[in-house]
């Protein structure tokens, strides 16, 4: 999966990853509480395990 930053940006590793899921789950915002990195890279990587 390809996520494309603007580098004038702070990097911020939660952002690319709930974008990441945002566009697997269809355009569906997820929840503004998962704001912990480890927490929706497990969310991700069980996700992708599933195959979904």
């Amino acid at each position: 999966m390809w996520v494309c930053l603007c580098i004038l940006q702070l990097f911020d590793e939660v952002r690319p990853t709930r974008e990441i899921l945002e566009h697997i789950y269809k355009g569906r915002q997820v929840s503004d509480k998962l704001n912990i990195f480890i927490v929706l890279q497990e969310l991700l990587i069980n996700t992708i395990g599933n195959g979904r």
